[in-house]
């Protein structure tokens, strides 16, 4: 996650993964946290562990939705994963 800009206070946002083609449990593990950014920080990074599973599957993909945001405004609320 980024920040456009560093800001005085702290930024808070909810993150959690949305299935798509890609289904929690079986492709990917679930995710709902709230992310911090201290006063001054731009950048946080999110992990999302993938299922490894010798299945040979066409690509797909799952969505990252941020919510619930304070201290800041959302430019884009979701994003694609594939």
């Amino acid at each position: 996650l980024t920040l456009s800009a560093a800001a005085a206070e702290a930024v808070t946002v909810e993150v959690r993964t949305a299935e798509g083609t890609a289904r929690a449990g079986a492709d990917f593990r679930a995710l709902a946290e709230r992310v911090t950014f201290a006063p001054g920080e731009t950048r946080k990074e999110l992990r999302v562990a993938l299922a490894d599973n010798a299945q040979l599957e066409a690509a797909e993909s799952f969505a990252l939705l941020l919510s619930d945001v304070s201290g800041a405004t959302l430019a884009r609320g979701a994003a694609t994963a594939t």
